[in-house]
């Protein structure tokens, strides 16, 4: 005989996550330089170390690290968040996304089984793929070939940036923020 009766509640694996629903339309829009998206690279099961990806949605530009374990992948995003001027993450359900709340910046979560809503990390992936092909260990590239990598990434044109590289599209960003605090700050008279 089975027991018929309430069933339990499905349990939150991340708390305090914001649905993707309630994601800025300017960031939605790609407004700004520094809302990105994050994700790991999906490898084998048995490999040693793991790959951490940030994308900006707006320029393309891409930055990725190499972890030991999956459950670094938080501190790994914070690091790389630093070089990038993160204004916000969008995540995917994946339990490496937990400690979320130790980034400090708001972060937004996709619908389960919906990748294509942080469109901008899987293409990313997916280009570099032709890179680290699948089933590839990371363990056998050094963090040197994932710079590199990183690099070639960012210095290709693409055609939804108008023919211009992410890097151009991330620098021209950069210079427009520090040149005018540099003006300001180094002015002798």
């Amino acid at each position: 005989h089975r027991r018929r009766g309430k069933k339990n509640p499905a349990k939150t694996l991340i708390p305090n996550k914001i649905s993707i629903e309630l994601r800025p339309e300017f960031i939605n829009n790609r407004e700004r330089i520094g809302d990105c998206e994050a994700d790991t690279l999906g490898v084998p099961k048995d490999s040693l170390e793991n790959l951490v990806g940030v994308a900006d949605r707006k320029s393309r530009y891409f930055r990725a690290r190499k972890i030991g374990r999956i459950k670094y992948a938080i501190g790994a995003f914070k690091k790389i968040s630093a070089l990038l001027d993160a204004s916000s993450f969008t995540f995917d359900n994946g339990v490496e996304n937990v400690k979320h709340q130790e980034l400090g910046i708001p972060t937004y979560f996709c619908h389960s089984y919906s990748p294509w809503e942080k469109g901008t990390i899987e293409n990313t992936f997916k280009r570099m793929r032709r890179f680290i092909p699948k089933k590839s260990r990371i363990e056998n590239y050094s963090e040197e070939e994932i710079e590199r990598i990183c690099d070639i990434m960012n210095n290709t044109p693409r055609k939804c940036l108008g023919w211009k590289t992410p890097k151009e599209v991330f620098e021209e960003h950069r210079a427009k923020i520090y040149k005018p605090a540099m003006s300001e700050c180094c002015t002798s008279g």
